[in-house]
């Protein structure tokens, strides 16, 4: 591992909080030309979309709830205000002129956007409700064409006079997560300046643009084999990482749709002492302890004790780049090589140096790393990882946002797709609760097994802290109801019998309830519970007429065989007792 430099707790715990950024600004510079190229996160984006025209698994729905009386109108200015302030939202994806396969991003000067109103205000309720779970479901499940113009969509739904909820739906290569609050402050702002005497006025235009940004990373990484933070991901990753082999409980189609499930929960606040008191007294970060139990947890459900671990990183360490929308978001991938006999002290300790230097080095983009690493490529997987670990800071209750007289709720809307097979997300609140969300493959696992493997991850943690001195392996998955449950419930195979009734007797009711059914099986040979029963009869007739009866030994040297059985009935059906003899020795 490249050597990187020390790092107090302090400054680690103000790293990984994904809104602190570089107090200097870069040499980032406007773009000059009729096209831009794409950053490398837009383009991978572009070609999954290419590949499949109708997916919307990168599609980002966001609701904003108004309370109070709206001028329609006015909203859809304001709308136009924030599209007009970002190129991104009035950028169309063009292949190069004379260059194959290469898109480049095209800014129009103008797009007026598609506002569309749903009055739902004759409805009931529960019509209403039901109304508006369709609509949000269509906005979000509907493809964009990335050809044109326009990578934001807008739906206004009208319950009553003064209450609205507006679906805002963007595709991820127009945006990312730390866009959102972006997008609300310049709504707010041109929410202010639309009702104002200047309504017409547009918003202060912006140092850059996200193209801009584009051009500059294209060209910071066009030599990248000078580029210390590729060499580092190089030398960390290796040639290869295996792909994680989870255990899933239904096949995996190559091109089925992959519908989202999700499994919320809360973190016991005991629980989530201990690990903010191990965090400290290892000179580590809560990050680090999550992620070692995710760690240990797959590696039990899979077997495998390497393969890698996505975790999203905001990218916006830059100045420049705290006000733009766009896709900023990177992940950069963690390798898993745990050994049975580290304790976990050791992994949280080499947890500590990999975070350090994946900060260290944030900026290098994740699809480049796959030019340089051997990948298993798969159109229904995703290349390095399957699994994601996202870790968030949670600046505090947003109590929504008040412009005049109306009241905004912001909310994010679910995915309809899974974008991969699981992910775990934790989010550090405000008041110091750590809250849990596992996003899955609903089309490979069932909801039981992912609750299952949500419980299996706190438990895991409970020993983390219990006692960091103990190895790895001692880990225990489960707690004592289930270790109860699995060793002595599942196994408790003890049936009272009458004890007046022979084994022979029991075995001679069911022939009489199940004579057809299959009794014995050997390799290719079958036997019936009425053929069985027969053979043995006319053996055991054979056996009384050489004086075989009550309190007659009678030894029985033969391999496992159909011809074992049916002597060991025989031997009963007689009145005998069989002794059994190594055949080997006999």
């Amino acid at each position: 591992m490249n050597q990187v430099h020390d790092i107090s707790e302090d400054e680690l715990l103000a790293l990984l909080d994904t809104d602190t950024f570089s107090d200097t600004t870069s040499s980032i510079k406007r773009f000059k030309g009729d096209s831009a190229p794409l950053s490398f996160a837009q383009q991978r984006l572009w070609f999954l979309q290419q590949y499949d025209l109708e997916d919307s698994s990168y599609n980002l729905p966001r609701v904003i709830h108004i309370q109070g009386k709206l001028e329609v109108s006015t909203l859809e200015l304001a709308l136009n205000k924030v599209i007009e302030r970002h190129d991104i939202l009035r950028t169309r994806y063009v292949y190069a002129e004379g260059v194959d396969g290469i898109p480049r991003q095209v800014v129009e000067e103008s797009v007026n956007l598609n506002f569309t109103l749903f009055d739902i205000s004759e409805l009931s309720s529960d019509e209403q409700q039901q109304r508006f779970t369709e609509l949000a479901h269509i906005e979000a499940t509907t493809p964009f064409d990335l050809f044109k113009a326009g990578q934001l969509r807008a739906k206004l739904i009208c319950f009553s006079t003064d209450k609205y909820a507006l679906l805002i739906t963007m595709h991820h290569i127009a945006s990312d997560g730390q866009s959102n609050p972006i997008l609300i402050k310049d709504l707010s702002q041109a929410f202010t300046v639309a009702m104002g005497p200047n309504s017409k006025d547009s918003l202060p235009k912006l140092a850059i643009q996200y193209a801009d940004f584009a051009a500059w990373q294209r060209d910071s990484f066009s030599n990248s084999e000078n580029n210390i933070g590729l060499e580092y991901w190089k030398n960390y990753l290796g040639e290869k990482i295996s792909p994680l082999e989870l255990p899933i409980d239904f096949p995996r189609e190559s091109e089925s749709v992959r519908p989202v499930g999700y499994c919320d929960f809360m973190i016991d606040q005991t629980l989530t002492s201990k690990i903010y008191q191990l965090s400290s007294s290892h000179d580590t970060t809560p990050f680090n302890i999550l992620m070692a139990a995710w760690q240990v947890l797959l590696s039990r459900y899979s077997g495998q004790v390497e393969f890698g671990i996505g975790v999203p990183n905001a990218n916006r360490h830059l100045e420049e780049t705290q006000e733009l929308v766009g896709c900023f978001m990177s992940t950069q991938v963690y390798k898993v090589q745990l050994q049975s006999d580290d304790t976990v002290s050791d992994l949280l300790a080499r947890l500590r140096e990999e975070s350090i230097a994946a900060l260290q080095y944030a900026d290098v983009p994740f699809e480049l790393l796959l030019d340089t690493i051997q990948v298993e490529r798969s159109s229904n997987r995703t290349p390095l990882f399957q699994t994601i670990f996202d870790w968030r800071l949670e600046g505090g209750s947003d109590p929504g946002l008040t412009i005049n007289n109306l009241q905004l709720t912001i909310e994010t809307g679910e995915l309809e797709q899974a974008k991969f097979d699981l992910s775990l997300g934790v989010t550090a609140s405000a008041a110091g609760e750590l809250i849990g969300g596992i996003e899955y493959d609903a089309s490979i696992f069932d909801p039981s097994t992912i609750d299952r493997l949500a419980k299996h991850w706190q438990h895991l943690l409970q020993g983390i802290v219990a006692k960091p001195s103990q190895r790895i392996a001692e880990l225990s998955l489960l707690d004592q109801a289930e270790q109860k449950h699995i060793i002595e419930d599942w196994n408790d195979m003890a049936v009272d019998y009458d004890s007046s009734v022979c084994i022979h007797q029991l075995f001679e009711a069911q022939v009489e309830l199940n004579p057809s059914q299959t009794a014995l099986i050997l390799n290719d040979e079958k036997l019936s519970y009425q053929a069985l029963n027969a053979r043995a009869n006319q053996l055991a007739h054979k056996l009384r007429g050489q004086g075989v009866g009550p309190d007659v030994p009678v030894g029985i040297c033969i391999e496992r065989s159909l011809e074992m059985v049916i002597g060991l009935l025989a031997i009963l059906k007689a009145g005998g007792a069989y002794v059994p003899l190594d055949p080997a020795n006999p």
